[in-house]
């Protein structure tokens, strides 16, 4: 009986040892998931040609807070912070406000929020060959694997697929690691004052 209780506590500590450690021999990505916040701009495109390109801007903050500025084709932002995410329509006036836990998965961008245990514990696969790294999720309900790229430490692209199949590319420039981001950028502002609330 003894024994077998030594087995479960060994099982346990090598369980959350992996958990934790999953990205230490991949140190970009490593580097990248312990990071605390960055900005930068993005261009967004997609394998369908016939699908909009969208331009804007990326803020995050972690543990809880993520901006998307999208300048083109149209103003809209979205924000994730502690309590909710928003979806800000400035052409049609209109913000939606979504219960955080109802909708935080299917978020492509979410899962930059993640710590590295969280990464560890969400994705059944990483693997990481120079400066490219491909992540499979556990579950694939929304997005079915993530690449990332980086250059000189700086996370540079993204790509990801999601359960339909569709490939969306992300390039990063000017991107800023560490950056000092007040969390009121993460707050609805109310410049738009039609807003929709969805439990």
């Amino acid at each position: 009986m003894r024994n077998k209780k030594l087995f479960f506590i060994g099982l346990l500590i090598t369980s959350n040892f992996s958990l934790g450690n999953c990205l230490e021999p991949h140190k970009n990505l490593k580097d990248f998931f312990d990071s605390k916040s960055f900005s930068a701009d993005f261009q967004q495109t997609f394998n369908d040609s016939n699908a909009d390109k969208f331009d804007g801007s990326i803020m995050l903050k972690k543990p809880h807070s993520l901006k998307l500025i999208m300048k083109q084709p149209a103003r809209t932002d979205l924000i994730i912070n502690e309590e909710a995410v928003y979806r800000v329509d400035y052409d049609l006036d209109q913000a939606v406000k979504y219960k955080k836990e109802n909708i935080i998965n299917q978020i492509p961008a979410a899962f930059l929020l993640l710590s590295a245990k969280e990464i560890c514990k969400t994705f059944e696969k990483i693997a990481c060959t120079n400066d490219r790294c491909f992540i499979k999720p556990k579950d694939t309900s929304y997005l079915t694997s993530i690449n990332l790229i980086f250059k000189e430490k700086n996370l540079k692209e993204i790509s990801y697929i999601n359960s339909f199949e569709e490939e969306a590319f992300i390039l990063l420039s000017n991107f800023q690691p560490n950056s000092e981001l007040s969390p009121s950028l993460f707050s609805y502002n109310q410049e738009v004052t039609d807003l929709i609330v969805l439990d």
